[in-house]
């Protein structure tokens, strides 16, 4: 859900501020530092109310799926359409406030000690449950947004409207804000669903990565916030030791680039049709455009974890049926931002089908196409491991290493292929 999303991230932030102001002034000069007191919210991880409250939140989101799905449109339209509609969203804030209740919880507990494994897993299990639920609400503000603006006036300021809801107005207005970027309901209970173990897990696992780096500075074994304040420190040396301690540990890191490896917008789409069990049809440029605004979206919470480069993977599509990258301009402004280049890979179409695309650094394809335009590579097919070897004058290599392939032959191929 976008506002429990939001107000956790935000306190999540806060936490992680707070500890790391707190870190840099020095806890031995000031002594004991102060930590959140969230007793007004649970006693703790193993508090009862916290089962109470995640089985309520389960129960009280299907009971609101079953009163409302698919009747919103109706009841907007009855004489009655205020009162309906200002019932339903007074029930849906009170969802939204008994999950904030929880989500907030585990953030601030989570923030205040990344590293402890009793702490992540609770996080973990309460954005998994908190997830699932919130799948039962996913409809109410999509079919708001299907609602006729003129019906929805009517039922908040005409002459049968409800008080009631036209309180919500701020809120029914920013939720309408996103109508033109709404999905199908299918897909976008696939993103929804996905989250947790998508954007989520890399921004738990960052978030433990960066608390379990230490710094060897003066003797003294740091973690990263007071290893980044001695850089801004009034002694010389100091800020010396905390960059050659960054610049030690930065050594260690390796030089192998890192490539995230997605599917391009297209193949959301289908694998949303797959999921659930219809036909995802031809190849739609406008809806891709759409879908691409949203893995666009999705690609900035990878934007601080060193990436260095972007593959958008068009799988076993033909050639016709490839879309144009241009639907992709999203995605593609999103890697320009983060300095990425941007290869797109095809298991079947040649490289290059489309010739030159600003943003698009190269094709990779089973074979060049018969006019290639900048860079292109192959994908090498099964047949490497045998002993073919991809085309000479390929700038790029894709080698996919099977699953049950001996170390030490994928070793000695490669060591052929360079």
């Amino acid at each position: 859900m976008p506002k429990i999303a939001r107000k956790l991230a935000a306190k999540r932030s806060a936490a992680r501020h707070a500890e790391a102001r707190g870190r840099g002034l020095g806890a031995n000069r000031l002594g004991a530092l102060p930590e959140w007191n969230l007793k007004d919210l649970y006693s703790g991880l193993d508090d009862p109310a916290i089962k109470r409250d995640l089985d309520r939140a389960d129960t009280d989101c299907l009971a609101f799926e079953e009163a409302y799905k698919g009747k919103l449109a109706a009841m907007a339209a009855a004489p009655d359409g205020g009162a309906q509609l200002a019932e339903a969203v007074k029930r849906y804030e009170a969802i939204d406030d008994l999950m904030g209740r929880i989500g907030s919880y585990a953030g601030l507990v989570h923030a205040g000690d990344t590293i402890d494994p009793a702490r992540t897993k609770f996080y973990g299990d309460v954005q998994e449950r908190m997830t699932a639920a919130s799948t039962h609400l996913l409809f109410f503000t999509l079919e708001l947004n299907r609602i006729d603006d003129a019906v929805l006036e009517r039922a908040m300021s005409g002459p049968a409207a409800d008080p009631a809801l036209d309180h919500y107005r701020p809120w029914l207005e920013d939720v309408r804000r996103y109508k033109p970027y709404q999905l199908e309901d299918r897909v976008e209970q696939l993103f929804h669903e996905k989250s947790v173990t998508g954007y989520s897990a890399w921004n738990r696992q960052f978030d433990a990565t960066i608390a379990n780096l230490r710094f060897k500075v003066g003797g003294k074994s740091l973690a990263i916030e007071p290893t980044l304040n001695l850089l801004v420190d009034r002694a010389g040396e100091k800020r010396k030791a905390a960059a050659e301690a960054i610049q030690a540990l930065a050594a260690t890191a390796g030089g192998v680039p890192l490539v995230l490896a997605v599917p391009a917008p297209g193949r959301w789409l289908a694998a949303a049709a797959e999921q659930a069990g219809s036909d995802p049809g031809p190849a739609d440029s406008g809806r891709t455009e759409t879908a691409a605004m949203y893995v666009a979206d999705m690609l900035r919470t990878f934007g601080s974890l060193g990436v260095d480069a972007l593959l958008l993977d068009e799988g076993s599509a033909s050639q016709s049926g490839l879309i144009h990258p241009e639907a992709y301009r999203s995605v593609l402004n999103v890697a320009d931002h983060y300095g990425w280049p941007v290869l797109i890979r095809t298991d079947v179409a040649a490289a290059w089908p489309h010739g030159g695309i600003e943003g698009v650094t190269a094709w990779l394809g089973p074979a060049p196409a018969d006019v290639t335009s900048g860079r292109w590579g192959v994908v090498a097919t099964a047949a490497f491991w045998d002993g073919d070897n991809p085309a000479p004058d390929a700038e790029l290599v894709l080698v996919p290493v099977p699953a049950q392939a001996d170390p030490e032959a994928v070793m000695k191929r490669v060591r052929a292929l360079s």
